[in-house]
């Protein structure tokens, strides 16, 4: 047998891959269970979340024993586990989960997009320019050339804060508000 090899069929390194099937019932006793393939939970820590955008509270479900989330959404007042959101988020959780809702001062949920307003515009000149934010911001003010005019200055969420606009000439301005990654331009008119 010198000189002779051993050759395989390429299907026998074929790799086996698993789906999940949470169709098949699963019964205890004569009764089907509800949620079979979820799992079971040690250290758990509830969490709410609309996870798919219908208007219900979902659950989020995280395992401190085992670092692991559970989603499980809203149907017929009962809940439904449903792995398929378990990747939205980080698997570097290993500690403890717990989600929060942001809410402005009318107690509405904050969106993605900040919620600025600035006042009077136009602005009467050698007047102050108020400015109320829904969360907490940097502004910074331009000249619609791009030059900066001042420093920048920290507006707190949910309060009504005076800002002395120091210019040298009347004209249309921009305020860059900078809330963690998202950003907003406002002009405003000096009389």
């Amino acid at each position: 047998m010198c000189g002779s090899r051993l050759s395989f069929p390429f299907s026998l390194f074929a790799q086996f891959t698993y789906t999940i099937d949470q169709s098949i019932p699963v019964e205890v006793s004569g009764k089907t269970l509800l949620n079979p393939w979820a799992g079971g939970l040690n250290a758990a820590q509830v969490n709410t979340m609309d996870l798919n955008a219908d208007g219900q509270a979902d659950l989020v479900i995280f395992d401190k024993t085992a670092s692991k989330i559970s989603t499980f959404v809203a149907l017929n007042n009962a809940y439904r586990y449903a792995p398929e959101y378990e990747i939205l988020f980080p698997s570097e959780i290993s500690t403890f989960a717990v989600l929060r809702v942001l809410k402005n001062d009318s107690g509405l949920s904050l969106t993605d997009v900040p919620t600025i307003t600035i006042f009077p515009n136009p602005l009467p000149y050698g007047q102050s320019l108020s400015i109320k934010a829904d969360r907490n911001a940097r502004m910074e003010i331009y000249t619609v050339l791009g030059q900066q005019i001042g420093t920048s200055l920290f507006v707190p969420a949910n309060q009504i804060i005076s800002c002395p606009v120091q210019v040298v000439t009347p004209g249309i301005y921009i305020a860059r508000f900078t809330t963690g990654t998202k950003s907003i331009a406002l002009r405003f008119i000096i009389q």
